[in-house]
């Protein structure tokens, strides 16, 4: 889900960072993008997607010993932090024998396990970047389908600052979009 948030942060900018000529609110709005870029993710906001506005930037304070000075920044920003129960399109990524790994926008670790699929069959092909999931009215799920998915599980990975789910078809209105834009009805 998107969100916008309004945040408080410290921008930290080197003494090479502020050039002559250049405007304070430029060098401020470059760096804060490029720390949240860094940061990327976190458990209580989510993924950060983009700062919207730049509500207000405090008075600097030189640091004595670098020569660096800090400004404490309001901003909005543009998050998205994926729920439990929460329906997403997304985009398959690989596909294996278990079940295949999706993305959608910044969360890449999504998972349907082959359980988590009725009627849906896997074929090997003789390259793993040609496996698909087949149902038996034609239906096919390979790389870079669009698939509706219910997330059913999340978990906080700390280590690689990103969430993992778990997710399944198994719903009214799952599967590959395309199917639904033909009139093709999965949940027969």
């Amino acid at each position: 889900m998107f969100f916008e948030l309004k945040l408080k942060r410290d921008v930290i900018l080197q003494p090479h960072e502020l050039k002559s000529g250049m405007y304070l609110t430029g060098a401020v709005l470059s760096k804060l993008v490029e720390d949240l870029n860094l940061l990327k993710c976190t458990e209580e906001h989510g993924y950060y997607v983009a700062a919207t506005t730049l509500e207000s930037i405090g008075q600097g304070r030189i640091r004595s010993v670098t020569g660096s000075v800090v400004f404490a920044v309001e901003f909005n920003c543009l998050v998205f932090k994926p729920y439990k129960g929460e329906i997403v399109e997304s985009v398959v990524s690989q596909i294996t024998r278990t079940g295949f790994e999706a993305r959608c926008g910044p969360f890449e670790s999504l998972f349907v396990h082959q359980k988590m699929m009725e009627g849906f069959e896997f074929h090997e092909a003789q390259s793993p970047a040609f496996n698909t999931f087949k149902d038996s009215q034609g239906t096919e799920i390979q790389k870079d389908t669009v698939v509706r998915v219910k997330l059913i599980a999340l978990r906080w990975d700390d280590r690689e600052r990103t969430y993992r789910a778990l997710a399944t078809l198994n719903d009214d209105y799952m599967g590959p979009v395309q199917a639904f834009e033909t009139g093709l009805d999965l949940n027969k």
